[in-house]
Order: C-alpha cells, then sequence, then structure tokens
C-alpha cells in the first residue's frame, strides 16, 4: 500500500482528503478527531459520497478518530469493475481499514454501506466495536432500485445489480446478523421510499432500533441531532 496521487475533489469538512491505494486501487477518505480516540468508520450509501455524513462529522469529531469514505464506485475512488457481489466490497473495506491501521472501530453505514459494514462485521468480527445500521439493504426484500435507473457509470450499474434485482434485494443479513458479539443499533426513517422502515420490524430484541416519524432515506441528515447523539452514546458505551 502507498499513498495515491490526490484526484481534484471538493471538500466538506476543512481538511483535505487523503488517498491510498490497496490492492492497486484507490481509495479516497478524510480523517477528522484525534487519532488516539476512539475509531468510527463512516460509509455512505448508493451513489453517495464521504460528503454524505457532513451533518455527522463536526459533531463527533471531537470525542473519536472519524474516518469517512468513497467506497469503489464512488467519489474519488476506484471505478474499476472488478468485483462480483457485495461481500467483494465488504473483502475491499476491510482491506482499506487494514491499510490505513485501523484495528477496531464502530461501524457506521447508511443504505449499501450499512449491507457492506455487516458483511465485513461478520467475516472481520474483530474490526467491529459496535454496528450501526442506517436504513441498510439487507435485512428485507424490498427495494425501489428503479429510484437509481440512471446511475451513469458502470461501476455504479455493477453495483446496483448486484445490490438488488428489481424490486427485490440481493443482500441479506440475516439470520447471521444475530450471531455478533457486539452492540447492534438500526436507524431508519418512517417515511423512506428506497428500503421500507418495515424491515426495521421483527429483529432481534437485543437489537436496538430507532424509527423517526417523518423522516425519509437519509435519515442521518433529516434528523442529524438525533442520529448524532446515538452515535455519541455508541462512543461512550
Amino acid at each position: 500500500m502507498r499513498a495515491a496521487k490526490l484526484v481534484p475533489f471538493k471538500e466538506p469538512y476543512g481538511t483535505a482528503p487523503k488517498q491510498i491505494l490497496v490492492g492497486a486501487k484507490p481509495w479516497t477518505y478524510v480523517e477528522r478527531g484525534p487519532t488516539d480516540g476512539p475509531a468510527m468508520v463512516l460509509v455512505h450509501g448508493f451513489g453517495g459520497d464521504l460528503g454524505d455524513w457532513s451533518a455527522t462529522v463536526p459533531a463527533l469529531e471531537g470525542i473519536a478518530r472519524i474516518i469517512v469514505v468513497d467506497l469503489p464506485g464512488h467519489g474519488g475512488s476506484s471505478k474499476a469493475v472488478d468485483f462480483q457481489c457485495i461481500d467483494d466490497l465488504a473483502r475491499r473495506l476491510a482491506g482499506f481499514l487494514d491499510a490505513i491501521g485501523v484495528e477496531r472501530a464502530h461501524l457506521v453505514g447508511h443504505c449499501l454501506g450499512g449491507g457492506i459494514i455487516a458483511l465485513m462485521a461478520l467475516a472481520r468480527p474483530g474490526l467491529c466495536e459496535s454496528l450501526t445500521l442506517i436504513a441498510p439493504v439487507g435485512l428485507g426484500d424490498e427495494i425501489d432500485a428503479e429510484h437509481w435507473s440512471g446511475c451513469g457509470t458502470e461501476a455504479l450499474r455493477s453495483i446496483r445489480d448486484a445490490m438488488a434485482s428489481g424490486g427485490n434485494q440481493r443482500v441479506s443479513l440475516l439470520p447471521e446478523l444475530v450471531r455478533l458479539d457486539v452492540p447492534v443499533r438500526i436507524i431508519w426513517g418512517a417515511e423512506d421510499r428506497i428500503v421500507p422502515a418495515a424491515h426495521a420490524g421483527g429483529l432481534p430484541s437485543h437489537f436496538k432500533v430507532n424509527v423517526f416519524d417523518g423522516a425519509g432515506h437519509m435519515v442521518h441528515r433529516e434528523r442529524a441531532k438525533e442520529v448524532n447523539a446515538i452515535l455519541a452514546e455508541s462512543i461512550a458505551a
């Protein structure tokens, strides 16, 4: 692994993004907060980028080492189409965290990012201090994949097709998720039209579930104050 040449990037956090080559592919990321604090990794959803957490990072960077990353196919990271399934992206995310020296972290993911971090935690449980899934894929069948029908790049189309086919998801986290021996939190917007909040029902009783009325798919931005308080609680636990 070595530092990569930085691509032009609009920075929402007041800190220049970094890039690193992992398996010869560039990953773009930003770090904020104390390097010796507990680590929290924020992973955006399908079609997003690390800027999706601009309502979250300022609230948490004083209490943790915050790492926000562009997934492959997104933002400033690699656009190569060289993966077969979402599990491949989970393995690559673990490799990225190894490369930047993260041994264990609170993992937070939205939509696609939620499915990826959950799969990574199942494959590499030692990386996971806690798991927070925000409107994640993988907890039910339905999804409005047509919402992303116009995604422009081959990489995004390949990820979309690995994630869902028509109105059905191809990612399944249950029942394996119950075997994780870490705190699991589920956060959803009741008005989510992309991944239904109904998927938050009937989950194991030891999962902490928060469903916010009046919020949709981007609940971490729509209800930032409440969601940030939940994430801060995870860090402090």
